[in-house]
């Protein structure tokens, strides 16, 4: 074992991306006895994940032990969108080990989640959080390197980034969103220490549930692929995005509202983002291909719908860094409202030989029907069904 069996590296159902509690909530409002399974993938080349399997296995068991306190039900009541009945389900909520299955496959690890959707969302940020925790300590024991030393090296290059914010962009402001590729739980909560004392003005909140209310920072969240892929189960394919789009509206009665563009390719979104769901949606995000032709398209298409850009946001959350944050704010400032979600150079920057992972972990099948997400950049798309992922492209990238 790698890992201590009695450490817990998810210690609260809170310790979990904002955009999850949010899009449970939508999906029992409109789908509570849909089935789905998730895989994991790792982007990463030749990682073999095979001797952190044990570890990995005794974190998923740990999650059986979770429970909502009535401090975290209590303070996401006061979420003006989550209704009573929701807040009650969470009571009473508890997280199966047996929906996750982690064996040996082709050398490798198989990660699967299987269950209902509003049961097994969560374990997207758990296991992502689990892997990556377990393969940053394998690595730290491997190199012999105190962890002291790991986390006086991580502050330091925070604050140099910090730095940089302070003189290139001053007023760029981010939100924390880097609980599922975090070196550890603790240095989270550090970085996030770190930047209320050093530039606490360029935070403007996190996406982890359980950071926000103890640090009494703000929470975010926005809509995630898998709620666009799994209603490829419940419309035509070219129904998809603008069915999702239009009951996640619903859901919520319009108060959550940046769109994801790229599920089925921006190009395609553009054809169904008209002058209604424009105004219904306070912006859109960027998380693959380039990002400026994307903006550039964006903007153009805002300004074709006579909507002034000015009063849209344009957040940007692909593989971030402090410098690209710079570049594209100084770029596109008063153009239009600009954020950024930033993960793996925020929670896992460390400066040691080993580099940090790119992992995801996508749904593949919704109602037994297979599902994917296609992305603007081929290398993020996820599909385990070749014949459906040529249709669907040939459908989309017209």
């Amino acid at each position: 074992m790698i890992l201590p069996t009695e450490y817990k590296i998810i210690e609260t159902p809170c310790d979990v991306d904002y955009y999850k509690a949010t899009m449970k909530a939508a999906v029992l409002h409109w789908y509570p006895d849909i089935e789905v399974e998730y895989a994991f993938t790792c982007r990463t080349p030749n990682i073999d994940f095979r001797p952190l399997i044990p570890d990995i296995k005794n974190q998923i068991d740990k999650c059986a032990d979770l429970r909502y306190t009535k401090e975290e039900l209590d303070y996401l009541a006061k979420v003006p969108y989550f209704k009573p009945s929701y807040i009650r389900y969470l009571e009473t909520e508890r997280w199966n080990p047996a929906d996750v299955t982690v064996t040996e496959k082709d050398g490798n690890m198989d990660v699967r989640v299987r269950g209902p959707w509003f049961h097994t969302i969560d374990w997207e940020i758990y296991l992502l959080a689990i892997i990556s925790e377990c393969w940053t300590e394998w690595n730290r024991q491997k190199a012999q390197i105190d962890l002291q030393e790991i986390f006086c090296t991580a502050e330091e290059l925070l604050k140099r980034k910090l730095w940089l914010l302070q003189k290139e962009a001053p007023t760029l402001k981010f939100v924390d969103m880097g609980t599922r590729r975090r070196a550890y739980k603790t240095l989270q909560k550090d970085v996030l220490k770190t930047i209320l004392n050093v530039h606490p003005d360029c935070l403007a909140g996190t996406s982890n549930i359980h950071l926000a209310k103890l640090l009494n920072i703000k929470a975010f969240g926005t809509v995630a692929h898998e709620f666009d892929s799994a209603h490829l189960a419940f419309t035509h394919p070219l129904n998809a995005k603008r069915m999702a789009m239009l009951r996640w509206l619903e859901a919520f009665n319009g108060d959550v509202g940046i769109a994801l563009t790229d599920t089925f390719t921006t190009d395609h979104f553009l054809t169904i983002f008209d002058k209604m769901l424009a105004n219904a949606y306070s912006g859109v995000r960027h998380d693959s291909g380039p990002w400026e032709p994307w903006a550039e398209k964006i903007l153009a298409h805002y300004e074709k719908l006579g909507i002034d850009p000015k009063t849209k946001t344009l957040t940007f959350s692909d593989t971030l860094t402090f410098p690209r944050m710079v570049e594209i704010y100084n770029k596109l400032a008063g153009r239009a409202k600009i954020g950024f979600g930033i993960g793996t150079d925020l929670c896992n920057s460390l400066g040691m030989n080993w580099k940090p992972l790119s992992i995801v972990i996508k749904m593949t099948k919704c109602n037994g029907v297979d599902v994917l997400k296609l992305s603007d950049d081929i290398s993020k798309k996820t599909c385990e069904n070749p014949i459906l992922y040529e249709y669907l492209k040939s459908m989309f990238c017209k």
